[in-house]
């Protein structure tokens, strides 16, 4: 039975691989700096939690059971007004090297750390192994940083490292503030959205998806290698908009270019899942028009 140590084990990318992993029969350490363990798996004895935020690795990890691997999720300052904050997002990096340490004493053989396509937003092809990091932003800055610095400690260490950026996730259960979900709400309230003309390329993945292609990193990804997690239909952000409108209520407007693009660059969020499929087998099972219907589902009875 395999052992995972999660970081940032309450957030929802968390949580969802934490029931993931258990329905595979592992055992996990799910660690977090909120005060209680998450509703979804505090009775499950399958589950060692510990409570911290990893400013401080040398105390608190003393009985962990042996881990097969680590999956960085933990990240401070992932909300829109954090994300220039530069005294916010540098914290992640120290967190980040503590994270290896952590893995170096606790003898876990295998780091898997979690970035972001916002460290690739000017990417006129969509993000691959090859891409070069093009971030908007300090908070895909300091993910940029933290990448190669932790690759460098786990090569140094004698860890198996692999970095997987995942297109942007949707799923039942998400709060969030992004343009679909901005969307889904004013719709269901009978609102016109104030859109930009949504002309950039972008990625949306299932949270389901996100976790499998996580576990199956974790158990079949290549040492040292680059991951990009999406279903590969990279389609302009007007045709999401679009199939939210059809199964809400598309009587009512959208109003596209009602908010004016900033700057002289379109930032896209497009993935090439290529080299996971290869190396891992993995394929997206979900569509974007079956999973966002769940989401509406959700949002309207709630």
């Amino acid at each position: 039975m395999p052992t995972a140590l999660i970081t940032g084990a309450c957030g929802f990318i968390g949580r969802n691989l934490i029931q993931k992993l258990l329905r595979s029969d592992y055992t996990i350490v799910a660690v977090d700096c909120v005060d209680a363990i998450h509703s979804c798996y505090e009775n499950d004895p399958r589950v060692t939690y510990i409570h911290s935020d990893l400013s401080d690795v040398n105390s608190g990890f003393d009985n962990v059971p042996h881990c097969d691997m680590l999956f960085h999720l933990a990240w401070k300052g992932v909300t829109a007004e954090f994300r220039s904050d530069i005294t916010v997002q540098k914290k992640n990096i120290d967190i980040c090297v503590n994270v290896i340490e952590l893995a170096k004493r606790l003898a876990i053989p295998r780091v898997i750390f979690v970035g972001s396509t916002m460290e690739y937003c000017y990417n006129e092809k969509p993000i691959c192994e090859e891409s070069l990091p093009t971030p908007s932003n300090c908070y895909g800055s300091c993910k940029v940083a933290a990448r190669f610095i932790c690759s460098q400690l786990c090569a140094d260490q004698g860890i198996e490292f692999e970095y997987a950026v995942i297109a942007s996730i949707y799923g039942k259960g998400r709060e969030d503030s992004n343009v679909i979900y901005y969307c889904i709400k004013s719709l269901l309230q009978k609102k016109s959205p104030d859109v930009s003309s949504c002309v950039q390329l972008w990625d949306y993945v299932h949270i389901d998806d996100a976790v499998n292609a996580l576990q199956l990193i974790g158990e079949k990804g290549i040492p040292g290698s680059f991951y990009s997690i999406g279903t590969g239909e990279n389609k302009p952000l007007k045709y999401y908009i679009s199939v939210i409108s059809s199964l809400i209520d598309d009587s009512i407007p959208i109003n596209f270019g009602a908010i004016a693009q900033t700057g002289n660059r379109i930032a896209n969020s497009s993935v090439n899942i290529q080299k996971l499929t290869q190396d891992t087998g993995y394929k997206p099972s979900y569509c974007f028009s079956e999973g966002i219907a769940e989401v509406v589902d959700y949002y309207r009875n709630k």
